[in-house]
């Protein structure tokens, strides 16, 4: 075999190779970007339900402390016993970018190692494919 030829197998290979942490590095991470961008949109909306409780109470019908506690579940905004403290509920929640939360998380997540490893896998198979080539 030529030096040509041999270079070309490791170039695939290399490809091969580094193919297989970018795959399952990249699935993982847009899992875990998704279920925390998922996540936080699910509180939001929690958050805005129970500002849509708090706020729409009359004057005077059910006075609460800043400091007790809504439970989501007994006003409709949870199948689960969340609670928020009145003081959150009664300021609306600031607008949520569900895009803009997955990017963050996305970047949070392992995609930037995955990437580094990848191009490594590559690189380390590339010069083992010039060193061969070469002797």
């Amino acid at each position: 075999m030529t030096a040509t030829k041999i270079g070309r197998g490791f170039h695939r290979l290399a490809f091969v190779l580094a193919g297989i942490p970018l795959l399952l590095g990249g699935s993982l991470s847009i899992y875990i970007a998704f279920d925390l961008a998922n996540r936080l949109w699910e509180q939001h909306q929690k958050l805005v339900c129970a500002h849509e409780h708090v706020a729409g109470q009359k004057p005077g019908e059910n006075v609460f402390d800043q400091f007790d506690t809504v439970k989501l579940k007994q006003i409709g905004c949870s199948d689960s016993d969340d609670t928020v403290t009145v003081g959150e509920a009664r300021n609306p929640p600031p607008d949520l970018n569900w895009f803009a939360e997955f990017g963050s998380a996305l970047l949070l997540s392992p995609l930037p190692q995955t990437l580094i490893v990848t191009l490594v896998v590559y690189v380390v198979v590339r010069v083992l494919g010039w060193v061969i080539a070469a002797s």
